[in-house]
């Protein structure tokens, strides 16, 4: 086949057109592709946002390329270090609560798991103004980075974004324009951009994290642009700050948007209702592993719907509408998240995670949580859809192109809004995680051995295994 040029040129036009006319509207803008702002793009992006990253330079990454003085290595601490491991990433002991990782292998790590999750990264691109609607930040105002430094007289496209996060590092452009432009008071002392400070670095790691927040309506500030908006140090060639304040950004934009189990409880229960042979499926499964109920307790127990046929009285469960509806069922909740779960050490014998590993942001804490308050020969219960199953596969098409098929999907399907933010499992990664954590003597049971389309047809017995079903059920035994 011979090159064609204008080929080549009408695909990349044509392409890149497509994506960003699709990217007009968005969920959330982040502006600065740094640590940060990678970072907040990929926790935002696999919670199922519509997210777009504009960075004025060629390059990504921020100054982490450089690492310290262009000597590519950086350094993190503990906390800093553990979220480097979740995408893979080493980083080696220096000396106690130092570690050092690759400058070049994090950003290009982060940035490529961001883009996996779904955000969409525009580089070359500057922000010139923001659009304001009563008061409250409504988009960003875009122009080529070229075009800014030639200084050209060149009018700016439109984006809308419900928020924006200022991640652009020293120069907080974003928040800059706000104060020039807009009527707008910053959240800061002042109600003005405080400025930068001095190198402190153990000061300015602490700070760049809590002064990670909402600094007006709709905007966020992140990274070493929390600081600098706030009145904060800076801290040098050290990143956990940076890292942790993107997570933390993340989190703070979720929690305004609130999960569809926060504002669509009883649907969650309607849906199991309208899939009858299908709860009562996943129910036998979980059954063979819950001998004593009265001395269980169920993480993430929901609206209770499972807990209570299963004979459980006591649950967790962060999401306070849906804590409602299991304390209708007679169940004794208290509100909390399966990373840090509100009982003493070594006080309950059973503990059920019935398939909220799919949507807790930290698996491995969870499951390590589960350990720390069972009492000794007390056991862990996890249940699942598999990742390598039918249902999971069909959940993510759907989720993709934002409708089920029917063709191939249930008569009625799993509401697409639960299915925000989900992380399906693999049997091989469970399992790891139960023996890292110290569990032994695994058990398993499968059932739902049909396809989707089918499953709901008639209830199925539990089988031994985990080789053919997609709802899987797993005991462990704390030694």
């Amino acid at each position: 086949m011979a090159i064609n040029e204008v080929v080549i040129s009408k695909a990349i036009i044509d392409r890149f057109s497509q994506k960003f006319m699709e990217y007009t509207e968005v969920d959330t803008a982040i502006v600065g592709a740094g640590p940060s702002g990678l970072i907040a793009a990929y926790f935002l992006a696999r919670a199922g946002q519509k997210v777009a990253l504009f960075e004025r330079q060629l390059s990504i990454g921020g100054g982490m390329w450089g690492g310290g003085m262009m000597f590519n290595e950086i350094v993190v601490q503990t906390q800093g270090k553990e979220l480097l491991e979740m995408f893979g990433i080493s980083a080696r002991e220096y000396e106690p609560g130092y570690y050092t990782a690759d400058a070049v292998e994090c950003v290009t790590t982060i940035c490529s798991n961001a883009v996996k999750a779904g955000a969409k990264i525009f580089n070359c691109m500057s922000v010139e103004d923001v659009s304001i609607r009563e008061d409250r930040v409504m988009g960003l105002v875009l122009t080529w980075s070229a075009v800014e430094a030639a200084r050209m007289h060149v009018d700016p496209l439109t984006i809308a974004a419900k928020y924006v996060i200022d991640a652009t590092g020293h120069d907080t452009e974003v928040i800059r324009l706000i104060e020039k432009k807009a009527d707008i008071a910053l959240q800061t002392e002042t109600g003005k951009i405080m400025g930068e400070r001095s190198m402190w670095a153990d000061k300015a790691e602490q700070l760049t994290i809590e002064n990670t927040k909402e600094i007006c309506p709709g905007v966020f500030v992140s990274g070493m642009a929390a600081n600098a908006a706030f009145g904060g140090p800076r801290m040098g060639p050290i990143f956990g700050g940076m890292l942790l304040s993107g997570k933390k950004v993340a989190e703070l934009i979720m929690a305004k948007e609130g999960s569809a189990f926060e504002t669509s409880a009883e649907d969650f229960d309607s849906w199991f209702n309208r899939n009858q042979a299908i709860f009562e499926s996943e129910l036998l499964a979980q059954q063979q592993f819950i001998a004593d109920p009265e001395h269980t307790v169920s993480i993430g127990c929901g609206s209770g719907i499972f807990d209570e046929r299963l004979g459980i009285k006591s649950g967790v469960e962060p999401s306070e509408d849906m804590a409602k509806l299991a304390r209708k069922r007679g169940m004794k909740i208290k509100i909390g998240t399966a990373e840090a779960i509100p009982y003493e050490d070594e006080t309950v014998q059973t503990v059920l995670l019935g398939t909220i590993l799919s949507y807790v942001k930290d698996r491995k804490k969870a499951i390590n949580e589960a350990y720390r308050i069972l009492e000794h020969n007390g056991h862990i219960v996890v249940s699942f859809l598999a990742r390598e199953g039918a249902y999971s596969m069909l959940y993510d098409l759907a989720s993709l192109r934002g409708e089920y098929d029917p063709d191939t999907a249930p008569k009625a399907p799993y509401p697409l809004k639960f299915l925000k933010g989900t992380h399906w499992c693999s049997v091989s990664e469970i399992r790891q995680l139960l023996q890292e954590a110290g569990f032994v003597d695994l058990k398993y049971v499968q059932t739902l051995t049909r396809h989707p389309k089918y499953s709901n047809d008639e209830v199925e017995q539990p089988k031994e295994g985990y080789d053919k079903g997609d709802y899987i059920v797993v005991q462990g035994r704390k030694p």
